[in-house]
C-alpha cells in the first residue's frame, strides 16, 4: 500500500463501482485491522512551493499530530539516504510544518542537510527543555513518534494517542534462470543450470534495508556424469538493499539447499553474492557458491565451488 494519497478508492460491495474521494473531500480514512488510519493534511512541494492536500498515514494524535508521507515526483531529490523517500509533517491546531532532509551533490561532493531538526526546534515551546533529545532524533517513525510524545506530554494535558501502524510486506516475486560456472578438478565438462520462482519479502516494520530472498529451483547438469539426475535448489538468503531507483544493487549472503529429486541426496552450499535490481523490473546478480556442512550433510556436490549467474523478470 503507498503510504502517500492525493486520492482513494472505496466501494460498498465488491462488485460496486469504485467511488474516489480525494483529500479535500473526507478527512479521514482507516484500516483497522491494520491499526491504520489516514488523515487529509496539507502539504507543500518543495520544487515548486505549491501546496496541496494529500492523505498522510498518521502515527501520533495530540496538541501536535504526526504523519508520514510519500514524497511526490517532482519532489524526489533522493540521492543515497534511503530515509529519503518520504517527509513527516505535523500539525499544531490548523497549522503545518514539515520535516524533511534535503541531499545535494554540487561538483561531485555530498551533502546532507537535516532540516528536521532545525525545523523540530522551532516547533517546539520550551525547545531548551529538550535540547539533547531533539538533537539525538533520527529521521524514522520511532524516533519522531518519541520526540512529539514526549513533547506532548510534558507540555500538554491534551491525551496523545500513538498508532503503532502494522505495514503489509513488501514482496517482489518473479522467475529466474541461472548459468553455473563451475570450479572443480574431477568433472571439468560438468554445467548445471537451472530454472525457477523467486520471492523477496521485506517487512517495513523492522527494516527498510534487509530483506528475505528465497525461491524454488529446478536444478539440472546438461552433460557430466551427472546428466541424468535432476535437482530441486532452495535459497535462504539475508538482501542488504543498497539504494531505491532505477538501479537498486543489493548484496546479500546464505545458503542454498540442494537435493536430488525424492530426497536421495542432500547438499548445503554458502552463498555470497550481488547483484541489482532494474526499473524496479529486472533481475541480474552473480554470486559465488562453496559447500558447506560436509561434516553432518553428505551430497554429489561437495567438491564443487562455482559462480551462479542469475537474470530473472518481477512479475506482478
Amino acid at each position: 500500500m503507498n503510504q502517500m494519497f492525493d486520492g482513494v478508492d472505496f466501494k460498498n460491495k465488491l462488485e460496486d463501482t469504485n467511488l474516489h474521494f480525494f483529500p479535500n473531500q473526507i478527512k479521514s480514512f482507516c484500516f483497522p485491522e491494520r491499526n491504520m488510519n489516514f488523515e487529509s493534511v496539507k502539504y507543500r512541494a518543495y520544487e515548486n512551493d505549491s501546496t496541496i492536500s494529500l492523505f498522510g498515514l498518521q502515527l501520533v494524535s495530540g496538541k501536535l499530530s504526526l504523519y508520514r508521507i510519500e514524497k511526490i515526483d517532482e519532489d524526489n531529490e533522493q540521492i543515497f539516504d534511503k530515509n529519503n523517500d518520504h517527509i513527516y509533517i505535523v500539525k499544531n491546531d490548523t497549522s503545518y510544518t514539515e520535516l524533511r532532509i534535503t541531499e545535494s551533490m554540487p561538483v561531485d561532493k555530498y551533502y546532507e542537510n537535516k532540516e528536521y531538526i532545525v525545523q523540530l526546534f522551532s516547533l517546539f515551546d520550551n525547545a531548551d527543555n529538550l535540547v539533547s533529545e531533539i538533537s539525538n532524533t533520527g529521521f524514522n517513525d520511532k524516533d519522531l513518534t518519541k520526540i512529539i510524545t514526549i513533547y506532548n506530554s510534558r507540555f500538554s494535558n491534551k491525551v496523545t494517542a500513538v498508532f503503532k501502524n502494522k505495514s503489509k510486506l513488501k514482496i517482489k516475486k518473479g522467475i529466474t534462470a541461472s548459468f553455473y560456472s563451475l570450479n572443480s578438478t574431477t568433472d571439468a565438462d560438468y554445467t548445471p543450470i537451472s530454472i525457477g520462482y523467486f520471492w523477496d519479502i521485506l517487512d517495513p516494520d523492522h527494516s527498510q534495508h534487509v530483506s528475505w530472498l528465497t525461491g524454488v529451483n529446478y536444478f539440472k547438469p546438461i552433460n557430466g556424469i551427472n546428466s541424468k539426475d535432476n535437482y530441486i535448489s532452495v535459497p535462504l538468503l539475508a538482501n542488504v538493499n543498497l539504494s531505491n531507483g532505477t538501479i537498486a544493487p543489493f548484496l546479500n549472503i546464505g545458503f542454498v539447499f540442494y537435493s536430488k529429486l525424492l530426497f536421495q541426496s542432500f547438499s548445503v552450499s554458502t552463498s555470497i553474492g550481488f547483484g541489482t535490481y532494474i526499473n524496479d523490473k529486472y533481475l541480474v546478480s552473480i554470486a559465488y557458491e562453496y559447500p558447506s556442512f560436509d561434516h553432518i550433510f553428505t551430497g554429489d556436490y561437495f567438491k564443487y565451488h562455482w559462480l551462479n549467474f542469475k537474470v530473472g523478470v518481477k512479475l506482478y
